[in-house]
């Protein structure tokens, strides 16, 4: 069907579109693949079918369904088949009983869906099939096997059966509910801990007993917890970790996260010794009030830095150079730290050959 050109009214019948002008547009700004045919002392479109939208093209093929189903529709009439549909709905027939052999090798449908349109489109399954019917893709073939004849209702289809359902309206919330794992945790002074996580909740500071929680791994940024007796407590969230230098060696944005957990376990701090009062009178109890240690600062220093001695380089060393009272004074410095010019060269040369040379060095 692939290389089958479909009539530009047809087309925009398809669209939903009253005149064909914004599909001629289309062709001549070479979005569709598209033929010119004469009409009426004039010349039309015909538009290629594999270059028509995908949506166009399953509205196409719902359309000829009708006429090629492996079913007759129901309260259709009987109409004249051609030999092209006749050929399509056979070969279609032979690729729904081809993936049902296959189904039974698999232990899912989806997978067994995949392998064998892997396998068919590779042209080594069916290849005469292939040939005729082109490529198809998951959707399509989902479509010719749903149009199969049901098992329990021989005369409507499987998609027709599964459109007559009736629909369930199901809350998601509560579905999620229901899906939730439940696990038996004991509260301590982190609140509760699970997954690695710490969990709190203000109306769990006085409870250190079993309790239940509910939890969804979609979701781990809060539990529902539960009394033995299932009794709902409280929702309880996790509590993000902060590294205790983050206020020193964190960003701005560490440091003030830092300083709202501690205002937060300040407002907590207090919320409990009102409440802790308003059960026992002052004169009976008193909360213990801890005072805080004295800081003790320590004196910074900085060592002193020692001036490294800078060593001369052969070149600085050149650059240099002393001045000399006498030649052989000049001839030690030279052949200490080398010549680096032609002058020096020269000197040396004539000095090596001169009778002062021979009789302070001369052998």
């Amino acid at each position: 069907m692939n290389d089958i050109y479909i009539n530009i009214n047809k087309v925009a019948e398809i669209k939903g579109l009253k005149s064909t002008r914004s599909i001629r547009m289309a062709i001549n700004n070479g979005k569709y693949k598209a033929r010119t045919i004469p009409v009426n002392g004039g010349y039309s479109y015909e538009i290629l079918y594999s270059s028509l939208e995908p949506e166009v093209q399953e509205k196409l093929e719902d359309e000829e369904m009708r006429s090629t189903a492996l079913v007759p529709i129901k309260d259709s009439k009987p109409t004249f088949i051609s030999e092209s549909a006749r050929m399509t709905s056979l070969a279609r027939a032979d690729i729904v009983a081809a993936l049902k052999n296959i189904k039974s090798k698999y232990k899912t449908k989806k997978e067994a869906e995949f392998v064998f349109l892997d396998l068919y489109n590779s042209g080594m399954l069916l290849p005469q099939v292939y040939k005729f019917i082109g490529k198809i893709s998951i959707g399509t073939l989902r479509r010719w096997v749903n149009s199969k004849t049901c098992p329990n209702d021989k005369n409507r289809t499987i998609k027709e059966c599964l459109n007559a359902v009736q629909k369930q309206d199901i809350d998601k919330n509560k579905l999620n509910y229901l899906m939730m794992s439940t696990k038996t945790r004991v509260i301590n002074k982190h609140g509760i801990t699970f997954l690695g996580f710490h969990y709190r909740n203000e109306l769990l500071l006085d409870v250190r007993e079993e309790v239940f929680i509910r939890y969804s791994l979609f979701d781990l940024s809060k539990i529902d917890v539960y009394s033995l007796k299932g009794e709902f407590l409280c929702i309880a969230r996790q509590v993000e970790k902060v590294h205790p230098m983050a206020n020193v060696l964190g960003t701005v944005k560490d440091m003030q996260d830092l300083k709202q957990k501690i205002q937060r376990q300040g407002k907590q701090l207090n919320k409990a010794k009102k409440e802790f009062i308003k059960c026992f009178p002052q004169s009976e109890v008193q909360v213990l009030e801890i005072e805080s240690e004295p800081i003790i600062e320590i004196e910074q220093f900085e060592p002193e830095k020692t001036v490294r001695e800078h060593k001369l380089t052969p070149r600085e060393k050149q650059m240099n150079k002393p001045m000399f009272e006498s030649d052989y004074e000049k001839f030690e410095w030279l052949m200490n730290n080398g010549c680096t010019n032609p002058e020096d060269r020269k000197w040396l040369a004539d000095y090596i050959r001169s009778d002062e040379y021979y009789n302070l060095y001369g052998d």
